[in-house]
């Protein structure tokens, strides 16, 4: 996240900032022919928790 400068800090319920709780990030490029496509519409993805060791009631929007 520090590479492709995305936040590290978010805010907690008693508005302190913390190190955010993460299990890493995802990359996603839609591409046709070998080219980048621009999309125009939002794209949501859903990721099993087990992945990261299971859900974490700490972690919010």
């Amino acid at each position: 996240m520090l590479t492709t400068n995305k936040t590290t800090m978010g805010i907690n319920s008693n508005g302190n900032k913390v190190m955010i709780i993460t299990g890493g990030e995802f990359f996603l490029e839609a591409t046709q022919n070998g080219d980048v496509l621009d999309t125009s519409c939002a794209i949501q993805i859903e990721v099993p928790t087990a992945l990261t060791g299971g859900p974490d009631p700490d972690m919010i929007l």
